[in-house]
């Protein structure tokens, strides 16, 4: 049986720093494990919308169960040698696609 899931990728987080009390606080860096299928995309046609508004190619997408996750920027693979930008992260019914 195939496994629907097979990949294991690493989400790297970041929170903007804020303002206390008159002084600065860097914001935090973090990485969240998450389980899903990473599919190439060999399209010249894929555009998605990043946060900016701005219509990005797309050259792959994961697809987990796991809930978006504000902050988050970067997905990571190491068992295919990826690391790359965040384009956006959709949320459907009953699971979500990250888009690179």
């Amino acid at each position: 049986m195939v496994k629907r899931y097979p990949h294991t990728a690493i989400v790297l987080i970041e929170m903007q720093g804020e303002i206390v009390d008159g002084e600065y606080v860097r914001g935090e860096k973090s990485e969240t494990e998450i389980k899903g299928r990473f599919d190439s995309i060999n399209s010249d046609s894929v555009l998605k919308r990043n946060a900016e508004g701005i219509e990005v190619l797309v050259r792959g997408a994961f697809y987990t169960k796991h809930k978006p996750i504000a902050g988050a920027h970067t997905l990571k693979i190491e068992s295919y040698g990826i690391k790359r930008k965040i384009v956006c992260w959709e949320q459907y019914q009953v699971h979500t696609i990250i888009y690179v």
